[in-house]
């Protein structure tokens, strides 16, 4: 689940063809959303896999923070 929520949320959209974009805007929309709002399943997750949830958040928007954005 949170490798899933993961790789969702890091999808560069600027590599994705044109024609499928706006699928990909919606699921990274959702995984952010659901990493970064602090939801308790997101919580729940991490503490069953015994990773630092606030870890998980910051890394992430470092990684968002880097990507390129489509115009």
């Amino acid at each position: 689940m949170l490798r899933q929520a993961w790789h969702e949320a890091i999808i560069d959209l600027f590599v994705i063809k044109e024609t499928t974009r706006a699928d990909y805007s919606l699921l990274k929309k959702e995984a952010i959303d659901w990493i970064c709002g602090g939801s308790d399943g997101f919580i729940y997750w991490c503490q069953l896999v015994d990773v630092d949830h606030i870890e998980v958040q910051q890394k992430l928007g470092k990684v968002l923070r880097s990507q390129h954005y489509p115009n």
